[in-house]
């Protein structure tokens, strides 16, 4: 197999995942939402194409119909909480769905590349996005506030990436029991996997390194 031509590609999805991030703090009206849930579906539809994954049309159709209802469900303003959280909730799933198929079309990269690093950044961020979804989900099946302030109908992307991160400036903050677990997780998974990513890429950079390194084969040497 040809593994220039197995390189997945992830740059345009950085890019998807880093505009949804920037477009996210302009303001909560309606036309910023329905643009987030729009930059969603294409994050789905360029990041399981660049995953190359092993999905059938129907598979990849089902992902993508899925996607619209979400963006319908949340952009709109005719549905009460519960259609907003049933959105979101869809929007949780296929997320992570491509968060786990970028994270192991990445772990089967022989050697570390510039798409290996954008696979990386990329799955990083989706995971930000996963739990920010998550977070808008909530107060439509528990009737109650789950962020101070309370981030009314926004997705709380920045809120999400200052857990991931753990940078804790602590401007917004979890309220009750659950949220202040899903909080908790979000932080443990967002240094774990910098635990072990980070680990995965240096063992393959150590053995790129050493694959330079061999003498030339001697029997070449014969040969010439």
């Amino acid at each position: 197999m040809n593994h220039k031509d197995d390189r997945s590609r992830f740059g345009l999805l950085v890019l998807l995942l880093i505009a949804t991030l920037a477009l996210s703090g302009l303001s909560n009206g309606a036309g910023v939402r329905l643009g987030i849930a729009g930059l969603n579906l294409a994050v789905i539809t360029v990041g399981f194409v660049g995953t190359r994954a092993k999905t059938r049309l129907w598979k990849l159709a089902g992902l993508l119909i899925a996607g619209i209802v979400g963006t319908v469900l949340v952009a709109s303003y005719g549905f009460a909480d519960l259609g907003v959280a049933l959105g979101a909730t869809l929007q949780v799933i296929i997320l992570g769905t491509l968060a786990v198929a970028v994270l192991a079309r990445l772990l089967e990269h022989p050697s570390v590349t510039n798409q290996t690093m954008l696979g990386a950044v990329a799955s990083y961020l989706l995971l930000g996005q996963v739990f920010a979804w998550a977070y808008m989900a909530l107060p439509g099946y528990f009737d109650e506030t789950v962020l101070a302030p309370a981030q009314q109908g926004e997705v709380p992307i920045y809120y999400s990436y200052v857990v991931l991160t753990t940078l804790g400036f602590g401007d917004i903050h979890p309220v009750g029991a659950l949220a202040q677990r899903i909080t908790v997780l979000e932080a443990l998974l967002g240094q774990l996997y910098l635990a072990i990513l980070l680990s995965r890429l240096a063992s393959l950079y150590s053995r790129d390194q050493l694959h330079f390194a061999r003498p030339d084969d001697p029997t070449d040497e014969s040969t010439t």
